[in-house]
């Protein structure tokens, strides 16, 4: 990882965006990727009177389907048909040999990885920047370690220029099991718990582990997730339910993957069809006064909400969190600024991010002083 430091961040009067960029580029667009990301993709580029000329797909899944009227082209069909362009990713992947072909395209062609949220409509552009600069210093003067720094502000520059080579150097991820000391973790709570992918971590990593409290509101992951929570060497208990700031009932846009999510309904994506009414649960009301060492949050969007909800067993049992930074435009400050602002003097911070296209996957770890 190259050593970014705040010194490398634009200042407010210098600061630009790939938006405007994108904008004054005559070039056409060749948009990699078809489906969510591309819808919303589309969207974005029309408010700066763009579009997208043509679609490409890997050579695996290009069997002359259409996409938004457009034949999906192979990139060879891509290369007859144009002799100048810039190409935009439009989905997210960590598998090793995507990464490989995107990085092998990149080194012979304009490839922008450009970053847009799925749950809310607010860019992290110039504008945004300008906005919430003494937020984004306050958050960088807070993290623990140069490792975290510089992430943060590769993540910065990345959304501002949509430059594939600030996304690669923001990789660190090595010593998050450590940091979170789930060597000795006897209890935790999963939120966000989804088909149980973390749980199978934390059985593989936490061999202390007695006892979890596992939330998951999509009810195709629920339905997984109850059939595997019973071979883990750990009691699991269920709950059907999104963590909230409340208890009640929401609006849950159900996807049976990672996108589903509880949002108010102006920030829905374009993925977000199929809607459902969902018990909302406090963690505090879950645990009741409880124990507990780990809480780990994922949950598509509504991480604050979730937080304000275990506000009471935060301050109680001070657990380490492991918390989803990346959903929101605003998430990559804001979260950590919430934690602190609530908890002062609490909480030592760091970001850890696995390899992945685009800036998805970023981890805030709250560990406990």
């Amino acid at each position: 990882m190259y050593p970014f430091t705040d010194k490398d961040l634009p200042s407010c009067q210098d600061v630009k965006d790939f938006w405007q960029e994108i904008k004054q580029d005559s070039r056409p667009i060749i948009v990699y990727g078809i489906g969510n990301g591309a819808d919303k993709l589309s969207e974005y580029l029309s408010l700066y009177g763009r579009e997208i000329s043509d679609f490409f797909a890997s050579d695996g899944f290009c069997r002359g389907q259409m996409f938004r009227g457009k034949r999906v082209l192979s990139f060879a069909e891509v290369k007859e048909k144009y002799k100048d362009f810039v190409i935009l990713l439009a989905f997210g992947s960590s598998r090793r040999e995507v990464l490989d072909a995107v990085y092998s395209l990149s080194s012979s062609y304009d490839v922008r990885v450009p970053e847009f949220p799925l749950s809310e409509k607010e860019l992290f552009d110039a504008a945004f920047y300008r906005a919430h600069y003494d937020d984004i210093m306050k958050a960088y003067a807070l993290l623990e370690d140069d490792m975290s720094r510089s992430l943060f502000v590769s993540l910065i520059l990345h959304r501002l220029t949509a430059k594939l080579l600030y996304l690669r150097n923001a990789v660190c991820y090595e010593d998050e099991s450590s940091l979170l000391e789930l060597e000795h973790i006897k209890t935790a709570v999963d939120v966000g718990a989804y088909r149980g992918d973390t749980l199978e971590k934390w059985r593989k990593e936490a061999p202390a582990l007695t006892e979890v409290y596992a939330i998951e509101p999509d009810r195709k992951s629920f339905e997984k997730l109850s059939k595997n929570a019973p071979c883990m060497p750990f009691a699991v208990h269920l709950y059907h339910a999104a963590a909230w700031r409340a208890d009640g009932e929401g609006v849950f846009f159900q996807s049976g993957n990672r996108n589903a999510s509880l949002q108010k309904a102006e920030e829905t994506a374009s993925f977000q069809k199929k809607t459902d009414l969902v018990k909302t649960l406090k963690i505090d009301t879950i645990l009741e006064g409880r124990s507990v060492e780990l809480i780990k949050y994922d949950t598509e969007g509504a991480e604050k909400e979730a937080i304000e909800g275990t506000s009471r067993t935060i301050r109680a049992c001070k657990p380490h969190l492991l918390v989803s930074a990346y959903h929101k435009s605003r998430d990559i400050f804001s979260l950590l600024l919430l934690l602190e602002e609530a908890y002062p003097g609490v909480y030592r911070y760091y970001f850890r991010r696995i390899e992945c296209l685009p800036g998805w996957e970023l981890n805030l770890l709250a560990i406990r002083k």
